[in-house]
């Protein structure tokens, strides 16, 4: 990161997919090519409505207290004691709390291990993808949340020892860190490119400094900070899964302009033919939404969060509970079948022999060649041999 805070610094008209509404205008020809990022796997498949992202975190929820209630009943069995009394389960509500105190926690973790802020945005945007299709039930977030900044560190080049992260979090083990790795790339899809709002909001920034007349540059200063604040608050939000990154920045610029009286929508935003047609009646509905769910976001309550820690605890799938009974029982089982797997693999090795070498007749004639039988089949040096 250098002057902004990021990386990757693009106009506000270019990051994160322009200013216009949710969905990109049909393509005027099949032959079309969308702007990269409309090509991007964020803008295609992590994209959401409210009623969609309610719905859900709501299926996740249902289907790991399911998934819970036949592990505590197995967990029982192995036990030899009576099975469990009906389990209180965390809700959807309490667990996309209790998530979002970890999502804040970050911010902390972030800076122990002297991380920029772009590893925190792409962490968090992480996690919170990887608990629309899973639950706090049978992943703890604490795991969670270190292994989606270890992953983004690699992601973001910005690189951090595991072995340090593991020494600096209490409660982390190393394996279990690699392990949920990759379960957390095949819930992403293998999709770990992010575009994050910072890059639009300071091209927002840049575009003011050469689009306003008169223009208070220490108002615009401030007000920067102020947007910049906003952004990061929204990447808490669901903003990030609702809105493109430039609509995030806007609205983000909208809020903060507001606090700081700079003329942005006025002079900038829905000034004179900036936005052809009527892409401001469009684009205003979009403002509000993305707004409302930036100041959405509220802190949860430290006694809250505790309450549903206890209660996440105590309803945790005992598969996923390395002081479980099952779980030692399935860690057997996978180690199990992981062997008969690689004992077949060396079996069907054997069976079909080495692997042909297509350079072996060359090496044979170099080594013919290097031998008396090399000079057999040079007639003229065996006679010059003769001749002596």
């Amino acid at each position: 990161m250098n002057s902004a805070p990021h990386s990757r610094q693009a106009s506000s008209s270019s990051a994160g997919g322009g200013f216009a509404g949710t969905e990109p205008a049909a393509p005027a020809a099949a032959t079309r090519r969308p702007p990269p990022y409309e090509a991007s796997s964020q803008f295609r498949h992590w994209r959401f409505s409210k009623e969609q992202l309610a719905q859900m975190r709501h299926d996740a929820n249902a289907q790991a207290v399911q998934r819970a209630r036949e592990s505590m009943l197995r967990e029982a069995e192995l036990e030899g004691s009576a099975p469990p009394a009906e389990m209180d389960f965390v809700t959807p509500d309490e667990e996309f709390q209790y998530v979002q105190v970890f999502l804040g926690n970050m911010s902390r973790v972030c800076r122990k291990f002297q991380l920029n802020e772009l590893v925190r945005a792409t962490a968090i945007a992480f996690m919170k993808r990887f608990y629309l299709y899973k639950s706090i039930i049978e992943y703890d977030p604490l795991l969670t949340m270190a292994t989606s900044i270890f992953l983004a560190c690699k992601v973001e080049n910005n690189m951090l020892e595991l072995s340090k992260l593991v020494a600096g979090i209490k409660g982390l083990d190393k394996v279990r860190v690699q392990e949920l790795e990759f379960t957390i790339s095949e819930v992403l899809n293998f999709e770990f490119w992010v575009r994050h709002p910072f890059e639009a909001s300071f091209g927002i920034f840049l575009d003011c400094q050469g689009s306003i007349a008169n223009l208070d540059e220490k108002l615009l200063e401030r007000t920067w900070n102020a947007a910049t604040t906003y952004v990061g608050q929204a990447i808490l939000t669901d903003a990030v899964v609702m809105y493109l990154p430039s609509q995030i920045a806007m609205a983000c610029w909208v809020l903060a302009s507001r606090e700081t009286g700079f003329p942005f929508e006025s002079s900038f935003l829905y000034h004179g033919d900036k936005l052809p047609g009527d892409a401001a009646a469009t684009l205003r509905p979009v403002m509000d939404g993305a707004m409302a769910a930036i100041r959405g976001y509220i802190e949860v309550a430290p006694e809250t969060a505790k309450a549903i820690g206890i209660k996440a605890k105590a309803c945790r799938n005992p598969a996923f509970n390395p002081d479980s009974k099952l779980y030692g029982l399935l860690q057997e089982e996978r180690e199990r079948r992981e062997a008969d797997e690689e004992r077949e693999e060396a079996a069907a090795r054997r069976d079909r022999g080495p692997p042909a070498n297509p350079s072996a007749g060359l090496f044979a004639a170099a080594a013919a060649a290097a031998s008396g039988g090399g000079d057999a089949a040079r007639p003229e040096k065996r006679q010059r041999v003769e001749a002596k």
